[in-house]
C-alpha cells in the first residue's frame, strides 16, 4: 500500500458492509494479522475504534470485500445490534474510551442509548473511585452527555411504561442520579464527541471530533486575551495555595547564587528575598536564562549552545467587529499575510462555544468542559484574534499603529466585508498585548541548540517552549515542557533525596 491514495475518514459512511456470498474470500491469516495491529493501535487512536470493532466481525471467514473494509476501514451493519460508545474527560483531558457492539438487539435508539448511558456511568464511577484513591476528591456530580432526549426522559421517569418495563440497566441509572452521583445534560448531536467511535462521519465532523478528542495537537488552539501568565498560570497558582504552598508574584530574579561545587545555592530576587529549595526550575524565556546565567556556567557545553537561541517579538491583536464575518471558519488558519500569520475567528471557534462533548451514546464528564467565553462567543458579531508577526519593527509602535497595519491586512483577506477605512465592517472594540521576548526564532540547525529539561547541574532543570519537545515555538511546547521537566524531577527523586540526607547528617554533626 506504498502508493495508495490517502482517504480522509477510516470510513466511508454512504458505505454499508454485512455478509458478501460472491465475493472471493481472502487468507484468513494475513487478514487477522492486519485488525489484530488496528485492534493495537486503536489503544492509542480512539477515533478508529468504532471501524476497528466493525471489521473484526469478520475473522473467521474474511473476504476480498471485507479486506477492502480493512483498508478503508468501513463501517459494518451486519444485524441490529447497535454499537455502545463513550469516552471519558478527567478536567477537559481525555481519559478511557470505549466502542464496542452491544450483545443484544435494542427495540429502539432510545434503548440503545441507556444501555451506553449505564456503561458510561460504571466508567465513571470506577475512574471517581479510582481519584479518590489517589486522595483527589471530586465534589458535585458527574456530568453525563447525552443526545437523545428521550432517553433522558426516560432516566428522570420512575413510571414504567410497556417500551421500558424490560430495560435491566433503568433501575441502575435512575438509582445513581438519585444519589447524585451523575447528573445527565443533554446535548446536540452535532456536539455528541462519542460519535466518532459509534459511526462513520462526514470530513467536517470527523476532523471536528478527532479535535475534541486532542488529537490535533492544538490546531485549532485559541490565543488567550489578556496576559498569557494570568489565564494559564493562576488556576494553578490557587491550587497551589490551596495545599499550603506559596507562590511569589512579581519578584523577579536578580541572580543564580551558586555553592562551591557549582550547584545552586539559592536565587536571589530583585526585592532583596532568598530563595531556597531542593530542586530549582528555570521557566523564563530562553533570553533571560541567558543575561541570568552564571559566569561558571556559560562554558558548558549544555548552556553554550543557548546563544543562538533567540526570541522574538510578538503581538497578539483582539478586534471585535459589529458584524458577523462570513468567510471564517471554527479553525485556527494560516494567513497569506506578511503580517498576520495566523488568525481565528474567537465568536464561532469551537472552544468559545461548546460547553459540552459529542457521541452516538453518551459522553462521560468527569469534572467539566470547555466553558463558553460569552465575551467571545456571539451569533451575530465576530471577533477576531491574530498573532502579529513578525513585529520586531512593531513592538514599540502604538496601539492606533498597530491595529490601522491590521486592518490594512484584513482588508486584502476580506476585500468584500472589511475595508482599512472601516466603511464596511467596523471596530467595536480592540485589544493589544505585546510581549517583547516571547517564543524562540525558529531558523536552520536550531534544533541541535534546544536543551533537555534535565541540566549538568545537579538539582537544576528547565522549561520552556526552547527546550526538547516535539513541538517547535509554541504554547503546546511550553506546556509540553513543562510535563517533561517533572517527568525528569520524579525520575531524579531518590538521588535528590540523598542529596538532602547527606546535608541533613553534615547539620547534625
Amino acid at each position: 500500500m506504498t502508493d495508495c491514495k490517502l482517504v480522509d475518514t477510516p470510513m466511508d459512511y454512504t458505505t454499508k458492509l454485512g455478509s458478501i456470498e460472491d465475493s472471493p474470500p481472502m487468507d484468513k491469516g494475513r487478514y487477522q494479522r492486519l485488525v489484530g495491529k488496528l485492534i493495537y493501535l486503536s489503544h492509542t487512536r480512539p477515533d478508529i475504534s468504532f471501524a476497528v470493532s466493525c471489521v473484526s466481525q469478520f475473522m473467521n471467514c474474511p473476504t476480498e470485500e471485507h479486506m477492502k473494509a480493512v483498508y478503508r476501514v468501513l463501517r459494518s451493519a451486519v444485524d441490529r445490534r447497535f454499537t455502545s460508545g463513550y469516552c471519558t474527560y478527567v478536567w477537559g483531558n481525555l481519559v478511557t474510551w470505549r466502542s464496542k457492539k452491544q450483545s443484544v438487539v435494542s427495540r429502539s435508539s432510545a434503548e440503545a442509548e441507556y444501555r451506553a448511558m449505564s456503561l458510561g456511568i460504571c466508567e465513571g464511577i470506577w475512574l471517581r473511585r479510582l481519584l479518590n484513591e489517589l486522595k483527589i476528591p471530586i465534589d458535585g456530580p458527574m456530568k453525563l452527555f447525552c443526545d437523545n432526549q428521550s432517553t433522558i426522559l426516560i432516566a428522570k421517569n420512575p413510571i414504567h411504561h410497556d417500551r421500558t418495563k424490560h430495560m435491566i440497566d433503568r433501575h441502575f441509572v435512575k438509582e445513581k442520579l438519585d444519589e447524585g452521583i451523575v447528573t445527565l445534560v443533554y446535548t446536540p448531536t452535532k456536539l455528541q464527541t462519542a460519535d466518532i467511535l459509534t459511526k462513520a462521519l462526514s470530513r467536517s465532523d470527523f476532523e471536528n471530533m478527532c479535535y475534541k478528542l486532542g488529537e490535533k495537537h492544538g490546531s485549532k488552539m485559541a490565543f488567550l486575551d489578556g496576559n498569557p501568565p494570568e489565564r494559564l498560570c493562576m488556576p494553578i497558582v490557587d491550587h497551589i495555595q490551596s495545599l499550603g504552598g506559596e507562590v511569589r508574584l512579581n519578584s523577579r530574579i536578580q541572580k543564580i547564587e551558586l555553592n562551591s561545587d557549582g550547584t545552586v545555592k539559592n536565587f536571589l530576587l530583585t526585592n532583596g528575598d532568598v530563595m531556597e529549595g531542593d530542586v530549582y526550575v528555570f521557566a523564563t524565556p530562553v533570553d533571560i536564562l541567558k543575561l541570568l546565567l552564571p559566569e561558571n556556567w556559560k562554558e558548558i557545553s549544555y548552556f553554550k549552545k543557548l546563544e543562538k537561541l533567540v526570541g522574538v517579538p510578538v503581538i497578539n491583536v483582539h478586534i471585535w467587529f459589529d458584524r458577523k464575518l462570513k468567510n471564517t471558519y471554527d479553525h485556527l488558519l494560516f494567513s497569506r499575510s506578511p503580517l498576520l500569520s495566523v488568525y481565528a475567528d474567537m465568536s464561532v471557534t469551537y472552544m468559545c462555544r461548546s460547553a459540552g462533548g459529542t457521541g452516538k451514546e453518551a459522553l462521560l464528564n468527569i469534572s467539566c468542559f470547555f466553558k463558553s467565553h460569552d465575551e467571545y462567543y456571539n451569533p451575530n458579531q465576530s471577533m477576531l484574534e491574530l498573532v502579529f508577526a513578525p513585529a520586531e519593527e512593531w513592538i514599540s509602535r502604538n496601539d492606533s499603529e498597530i491595529i490601522d497595519a491590521t486592518m490594512k491586512e484584513l482588508a486584502k483577506l476580506f476585500p468584500d466585508e472589511i475595508s482599512a477605512d472601516q466603511s464596511k465592517a467596523k471596530i467595536v472594540k480592540y485589544h493589544v498585548v505585546k510581549t517583547p521576548r516571547s517564543v524562540y526564532k525558529t531558523i536552520p540547525n536550531c534544533e541541535p541548540c534546544r536543551p533537555l529539561q534535565r541540566s549538568p547541574i545537579k538539582g537544576f532543570y528547565l522549561a520552556g517552549d526552547y527546550t526538547k519537545q516535539k513541538y517547535l515555538a509554541s504554547m503546546e511546547g511550553a506546556v509540553l515542557s513543562g510535563k517533561l521537566c517533572a517527568q525528569a524531577i520524579v525520575q531524579d527523586f531518590e538521588l535528590l533525596v540523598a542529596r538532602g540526607e547527606g546535608r541533613l547528617a553534615e547539620a547534625r554533626i
